[in-house]
């Protein structure tokens, strides 16, 4: 490949940053999951299967699109994906809210 003079000023490198794409991704999920969390109510909702069915076409496809880059996110950008399965499974199961420091580890329970 021949670079052309007249067309290039300089070259920049930096070391990526996925802080943005890490939220933008976060909020898309968010968004979603607002429905999952209507759609699981305890006396009208719809079954669990049907739930895991939802999660995986409208937010497991967000997260699966974004897994090629996992080995470059920050161990804090992953944990923000991980709270976003973790709130899915509590829809998913009808969990209450537990705080982190007394809930299991619920590490990629949903494929």
């Amino acid at each position: 490949m021949k670079i052309s003079v007249e067309k290039s000023c300089s070259v920049v490198f930096s070391r990526l940053n996925f802080n943005i794409l890490v939220d933008e991704i976060k909020e898309r999920c968010n968004n979603r999951l607002n429905i999952i969390k209507i759609f699981s109510n305890k006396k009208w909702g719809l079954n669990q299967n049907t739930l895991e069915n939802l999660y995986n076409s409208l937010v497991g496809s967000i997260l699966d699109y974004s897994f090629p880059c996992l080995n470059s996110f920050s161990e804090n950008n992953i944990k923000k994906l991980q709270a976003i399965q973790n709130t899915a499974v509590r829809y998913i199961l009808k969990l209450k809210y537990d705080p982190p420091s007394t809930s299991c580890n619920m590490r990629l329970l949903i494929n």
